[in-house]
């Protein structure tokens, strides 16, 4: 049985697919996008793979997403990087 969660109830997002840096991008937006003002989102394998090229790697997306998103605090850097989502 499928049970349904509003989305206002959402407060915590786990992103940890893909390496590729446009596939990460993609699932922080959407996860970001959904969850609510507090909650927080984890990004896994920031520091996976150093060497590979930016379109295969964690870490440019994560870098841009934060970047590009003034309501994101990030509560924890390391190999995961915890975000909080601030009110807007």
């Amino acid at each position: 049985m499928l049970r349904l969660v509003a989305l206002e109830t959402i407060i915590e997002r786990q992103i940890d697919g893909s390496h590729q840096r446009d596939d990460v991008m993609i699932d922080c937006l959407g996860a970001w996008r959904v969850l609510r003002e507090g909650g927080v989102m984890l990004m896994d394998d920031d520091t996976w793979k150093p060497d590979n090229p930016d379109a295969e790697r964690v870490t440019p997306a994560v870098d841009t997403f934060l970047a590009s998103h003034d309501d994101a605090e990030v509560i924890l850097g390391s190999h995961q990087i915890a975000v909080r989502k601030r009110p807007a």
